[in-house]
């Protein structure tokens, strides 16, 4: 038996507000490949962080320029939820998902992912 007592960490979780979109046409939904800081893909829906003073619609759209170079309408929010990052210790976002619809064509940035 170790004599060890494991002690609480000091780290500061860092919250990070990001608004996602739920794209989706008859059973489909679009999705993205991203990669996380330590080189390893994974598949999301598209979004990201929020900026200082931008509300979550406003960051939404220009994400969606940002990743796919095309224009959406954000309409209503239709979840909320808190996701722990796996690549980047203590970080912690919490995902606002609206509906949305693209109103232009999608081509994806790959410097993005």
């Amino acid at each position: 038996m170790s004599s060890q007592i494991a002690q609480p960490t000091t780290r500061k979780i860092q919250l990070r507000a990001s608004a996602k979109a739920l794209v989706t046409r008859g059973n489909r939904t679009l999705i993205i490949k991203e990669c996380h800081d330590d080189g390893s893909m994974f598949w999301t829906i598209p979004g990201g962080g929020t900026r200082q003073n931008e509300s979550e619609p406003t960051a939404l759209r220009r994400e969606l320029l940002e990743e796919l170079q095309c224009q959406g309408t954000v309409e209503t929010r239709v979840a909320r939820y808190w996701y722990a990052h796996s690549s980047r210790a203590a970080l912690v976002s919490q995902w606002s998902v609206f509906d949305c619809t693209l109103v232009s064509p999608v081509e994806p940035n790959h410097a993005e992912g």
